[in-house]
């Protein structure tokens, strides 16, 4: 048996209340089939003076986690130090959070050689970083879910007897007895959205604030009162008016139409026959609502584990997501295209999984798709601060270059046996989708970057690139009331 005590607290973020001296963390390994021991032993000098200290336990049980078996047990305790329930169970009802099989957290990319963990003395310690987004990670605030996650646990408390939640990597979420199987997609499903409803809710009462100031300073500084508007989306403008309910000096713009019901066809009807000039606005936050939608099924789809295949139907679904990387009109020509390579056997078809074209020149662009998972520079560095590319990822530019070689050469034969004559190989652009950027590492960021900068004929595209060009045009549409001001 092992056991270590880590001071970590000068590298922690605070939260409002100083945490810093709260206590220590203890790691023990209890068994010998690897199951360790996360324990808080409490700084006495920073116990309330209210609480009894004589009372207060030498330490408590934060998690248990098993490496081996996939599986940590985390048990919520309350380690802040001014609150009347220090060292209690920070919630009513929950007292168990599991994570196990495939969401399990992994280590992996946190032993880099560059990389200085002084404050590390059993890397078994590294699962707490690790735990996946929405998840409470410095024990000196003590374990748990994050403050978006407690609007679940408050109705999941209210509504079940449960005391147990399992998190999965299924679609499903269903109670057995006191143990609720939640998927972990889910869940960062509900709680970005919640992060999302917090930014449009200050963004709604931010308007307002300024537009109160504003109105209440134009008789004395002599200006024209102005409009508030409402924002674009259906819970911004709910929240907007709400905001400015019973505020006099607010101006609400008259040809703002609050969007409140969800049936879509039915409002469209009523605000045409009311005010047909509101239509374009509304159909702007219909779009609105579905590039949001598209970003949270993009992160959530991410954060599972899929065949190419999957995401090659994935893309299918959401091909406005897949546009995002040419920067020019496009549509879909078709998925799983056949642009030749057949051998004398009537075998070797060359299978492409989209071929696209330029709306306007009718060029054709090819897009193969790969795992976000696979490695795009090679993990040993080539030389000091420089890493070659990684063979797989040499392997899909050959391959989207040999099935741009066939399609050139055959080109003219395949569009005669489909009549379909809108087809031009003037300059065939070769798309790769495949890995994520390294975006904790500055050298395989120029490494990356070199790479495929110099490349002549294939483009390689990470996911989180796709990922951010649909935040910022949904940043930048999200934003558009503020920006014309």
């Amino acid at each position: 048996m092992s056991t270590q005590q880590t001071d970590r607290s000068i590298s922690m973020a605070q939260f409002g209340q100083d945490q810093r001296d709260v206590g220590t963390l203890s790691i023990s390994e209890i068994d010998t089939n690897g199951t360790y021991t996360f324990d808080f032993i409490p700084n006495l000098d920073k116990v309330p003076n209210h609480l009894d200290r004589d009372k207060i336990p030498e330490k408590v049980t934060l998690a248990h986690v098993n490496p081996e078996q996939q599986r940590i047990m985390i048990y919520p305790i309350n380690t802040l130090s001014d609150n009347p329930d220090f060292l209690k169970p920070k919630y009513s009802k929950i007292h168990t959070i599991i994570l196990e099989g495939t969401i399990f957290p992994t280590l992996e990319g946190w032993y880099d050689s560059d990389f200085d963990l002084p404050f590390l003395d059993n890397p078994i310690e590294l699962y707490l970083d690790c735990l996946p987004k929405g998840f409470v990670r410095d024990y000196c605030y003590g374990l748990g879910l994050t403050q978006e996650g407690n609007f679940i646990i408050n109705e999941i408390t209210n509504a079940t007897n449960v005391n147990t939640i399992k998190f999965n990597d299924s679609e499903e979420i269903e109670i057995e007895d006191t143990i609720l199987h939640f998927s972990l997609s889910k869940y960062h499903d509900i709680i970005d959205e919640i992060k999302r409803i917090a930014g449009r809710g200050q963004r709604a009462t931010r308007r307002v604030k300024q537009n109160f100031a504003y109105n209440t300073l134009a008789p004395l500084l002599k200006l024209d009162p102005k409009d508030c508007s409402l924002g674009k989306l259906p819970d911004s403008k709910q929240i907007t008016l709400a905001a400015a309910d019973h505020v006099d000096t607010v101006r609400i713009k008259s040809d703002d139409t609050p969007f409140q019901s969800s049936d879509f066809s039915f409002e469209l009807q009523k605000l045409k026959a009311r005010s047909p000039e509101a239509l374009p606005e509304l159909r702007r936050d219909v779009e609105l609502v579905s590039l949001e939608q598209l970003i949270s099924n993009f992160e959530s789809y991410l954060r599972g584990k899929h065949s190419e295949k999957d995401w090659q139907k994935f893309f299918k679904k959401n091909l406005f997501a897949l546009q995002q990387v040419f920067g020019m009109p496009t549509r879909l020509f078709r998925d799983e295209v056949t642009v030749g390579g057949r051998d004398f056997t009537g075998s070797g078809d060359k299978i492409v999984d989209f071929m696209f074209k330029n709306t306007l020149t009718n060029n054709i662009a090819l897009v193969e798709i790969k795992l976000p998972g696979m490695p795009l520079l090679d993990p040993k560095e080539y030389r000091k601060g420089v890493y070659g590319p990684h063979k797989k990822l040499n392997d899909a530019i050959t391959q989207a270059l040999d099935q741009c070689y066939h399609l050139q050469s055959e080109l003219p034969t395949l569009k005669y046996n489909a009549r379909q004559y809108d087809l031009e190989s003037y300059n065939i652009r070769c798309i790769v989708i495949a890995g994520r950027t390294p975006l904790d590492d500055d050298n395989k960021k120029k490494s990356l970057e070199l790479f495929r900068n110099n490349l002549r004929s294939v483009t390689i595209i990470t996911y989180d690139e796709i990922l951010e060009s649909l935040k910022a045009l949904h940043y930048f549409l999200s934003n558009e009331d503020d920006q014309e001001k």
